[in-house]
């Protein structure tokens, strides 16, 4: 049986960390838990609406393939942000238990505590040291990306599972439980984080298990770093059915042709290692850019522990450094020469749009965990050389207060703020001081100390900037019902009522990003646009054609044409300006008798073989079937006007035609991710009989302890 090092601590000492950490959780977000306090701007918005849409369709037992509430329409899986596959937004699944607006604040606030438990138990894993754990767990949970970033909620959910990742793909000698838990933490990962987190995170993490491989002292662990490697494999083969049909699909949507701009981390950010990005509702003077996407607030306690570091330790954490370098001058984005170089040599990090948001999170949680390294070592040093160490490296902390203070980052802070910085700078060393003073007799005082000063310091800091991760009082539930009519914890939504099929849709509504134009996912409304999320290429062609808009935006209004080849965007825009009723009309009739969310149902009466045409957007994946008098007639493909409109080519007769949408490569993506899933359920069954079952004592798999493999 492995012996337990004192500085761990016991199990009820390591859990009363966690118990600590989720009082902390609780005093912040006090107000977003048991009043109506929200997460500002795009969280409320297409974010969460999206969730109760399709959590209600499952409900129902419908898989909502076809989106027809929002934009026009458009297919469901192409849009990651809905988190489908995510595996806790299941639970709301079951009927009665509804994902209103309150729920989704508790999910986030939640995700924050999980975040900080996983930076727990990954210094818990490099540092053997329950103290420094605690002391890097209260700092990444008031990491300033999970307060400035809080609108959007899949970020804050790539923050919280970030330390899990590098949980899990850490080697200590033979492989442990929670390495063999990896695949299931990349499928969250993948299935809960902005797409740019995916691509940065993983990029990482690969770096991250190739300098384990590298490295000469662990040779003898190139074994458990190679299956490490495949199990990371194996989560993104478990993840392929949520991420495969939108990365072949991508192409469909204007953000694959786009150039849009970077949000990149700017020389004057870095100030936000230490310091507030607002105070009041403006930005501090000096920073750039949309404030979501600056702060890297980490605080000062950690930076001066960097300062303290010792060299042999710094060594024994290189990885650290090099993921710190590396996600630092990948978060400056384009305004970097190795950014574009890097894009070069790895295209797929093109993928990344927002550099800031997508590597902060690991500038953070290195810096997180190189300053606990540094504690661990200082708290296990004599008094002799703590003190050897503070006056040696007593004039570097000296300069950080110097370059803060100089205006060197080009940051204006207010006058309070300079007086924080200071205060805090000055506790720091004071704690600092207490564990080598003569006069202390608890070992862990300064640690104590440093962990208040966290404390304090973030507060102060998240006090400051409230504005980007609160609603500053205003209700927003009341918003949503004096807007649309109903509250987001009314239940059932009306779009329930529609998500089985309506007998005819009815004109799509034009509303306006002020008036809730993401509503539809709620209210069963048919929007022309949304809040732009996921926009296709037909659609942004409609919306820049005045004639083709307007008939978009009519009840479903099938045309007939003579069937002809070359039929054209042209043609189609000449019949909307007739506005008669020709020969074709009288002759013939499409009545549209069932609307739902993936099939639409007409009764056709034609004299001759022809071309109908929808006021709905093509996307490939529509088929229809023909029925006759109960008959089924082969399925006929769906085509398209000038890839605009959705066409189809009809025979004579008179018969029923059913259109139904099926989302491309999504089953083929399934039964891979299953096979996967297969694989691994089999390799954990070969796992739990190789434990040892002699053993008296099993760790919690959560614990750096738990017993190998083999």
């Amino acid at each position: 049986m492995t012996k337990i090092n004192a500085r761990e601590g016991s199990p009820l000492i390591q859990w009363g960390a966690i118990s600590v950490l989720g009082l902390v959780n609780v005093a912040v977000f006090h107000a977003h838990y048991f009043g109506n306090d929200c997460f500002p701007w795009d969280f409320w918005k297409a974010y969460y609406t999206i969730i109760p849409f399709w959590t209600t369709a499952v409900s129902q037992h419908v898989l909502p393939e076809w989106v027809p509430f929002a934009g026009m329409g458009y297919p469901f899986f192409i849009n990651l942000q809905s988190s489908f596959f995510y595996p806790p937004l299941w639970l709301f699944v079951l009927p009665g238990i509804h994902y209103s607006l309150h729920t989704a604040v508790i999910m986030q606030c939640l995700h924050v505590f999980w975040g900080a438990c996983g930076a727990f138990f990954l210094l818990r894993v490099l540092t053997n040291d329950w103290r420094s754990a605690l002391f890097g767990a209260l700092a990444y949970e008031f990491f300033g990306g999970f307060y400035s970033n809080a609108e959007h909620m899949d970020i804050v959910r790539a923050y919280a599972w970030l330390p899990w990742l590098f949980w899990a793909a850490t080697v200590k000698g033979t492989l442990q439980i929670r390495n063999l838990l990896l695949p299931v933490i990349v499928y969250c990962v993948t299935t809960a984080s902005y797409p740019g987190n995916v691509v940065s995170h993983s990029f990482l993490v690969g770096v991250y298990l190739l300098y384990q491989f590298y490295q000469p002292s662990a040779r003898s662990d190139r074994r458990s770093v190679l299956i490490i490697v495949g199990l990371l494999a194996l989560g993104f083969i478990l993840s392929l059915v949520a991420l495969g049909p939108a990365f072949l699909l991508r192409d469909q949507l204007t953000r694959a042709s786009a150039k849009l701009p970077t949000a990149s981390l700017a020389f004057q950010d870095w100030l936000s290692l230490i310091a507030p990005w607002t105070f009041g509702t403006m930005l501090i003077p000096g920073y750039l850019g949309d404030p979501s996407m600056i702060s890297v607030f980490v605080g000062l306690p950690t930076i001066t522990l960097i300062i303290l570091i010792q060299r042999t330790t710094a060594k024994r954490f290189t990885v650290w450094w090099v993921l710190l370098i590396l996600a630092g001058v990948l978060a400056f984005g384009k305004l970097s020469i190795l950014y574009r170089g890097s894009l070069t040599i790895l295209p797929i990090l093109g993928f990344s749009r927002m550099a800031s948001s997508d590597y902060r999170g690991v500038v953070g949680l290195a810096l997180i965990v190189l300053a606990s390294a540094s504690l661990s070592e200082f708290l296990g040093a004599s008094r002799e050389a703590q003190r050897e160490l503070i006056r040696t490296r007593f004039k570097y902390l000296g300069l950080l207060l110097v370059v803060v203070m100089s205006g060197v980052f080009g940051v204006f802070m207010p006058p309070q703020e300079n007086i924080w910085i200071v205060l805090i700078w000055v506790a720091t060393l004071v704690a600092l001081c207490f564990q080598c003073s003569k006069l202390v007799g608890w070992p862990s005082m300064s640690a104590a100390l440093l962990c208040v000063l966290v404390l304090v310091s973030g507060w102060h800091v998240i006090s400051v900037s409230n504005w980007t991760w609160t609603a500053q009082g205003e209700d927003i539930d009341a918003s949503y019902k004096r807007s649309i009519g109903f509250s987001t914890s009314s239940w059932p939504l009306p779009v329930a009522e529609k998500i089985r099929g309506v007998p005819l849709r009815p004109a799509r509504v034009d509303r306006k990003r002020r008036d809730f134009s993401w509503a539809g996912y709620l209210d069963g409304t048919y929007q022309i646009s949304d809040w732009n999320n996921t926009v296709l290429q037909p659609r942004a062609k409609l919306e820049t054609d005045p004639a083709l808009s307007k008939y978009m935006l009519q009840p479903l209004t099938p045309l007939v044409f003579a069937d002809k080849e070359n039929l054209s965007i042209d043609m189609i825009r000449s019949r909307l300006e007739q506005r008669t009723n020709g020969v074709l009309e009288r002759r013939n009739s499409v009545i549209p008798v069932t609307y739902g969310l993936n099939s639409i149902a007409y009764q056709v009466r034609l004299s001759e073989d022809s071309v109908l045409v929808e006021n709905e957007i093509w996307f490939p994946g529509w088929t229809g079937k023909l029925k006759r008098d109960g008959q089924r007639v082969e399925n006929i493909p769906a085509t398209n006007v000038e890839e605009t409109l959705r066409a189809w080519h009809l025979p004579a007769g008179q018969y029923k035609l059913v259109t139904q949408f099926r989302t491309p490569y999504l089953r083929a993506c399934a039964i891979i991710s299953l096979a996967g899933l297969a694989m691994y359920l089999g390799l954990i069954a070969m796992a739990y009989r190789r434990w040892p079952t002699q053993s008296k004592q099993r760790n919690s798999p959560l614990m750096m302890t738990s017993a190998p493999l083999d």
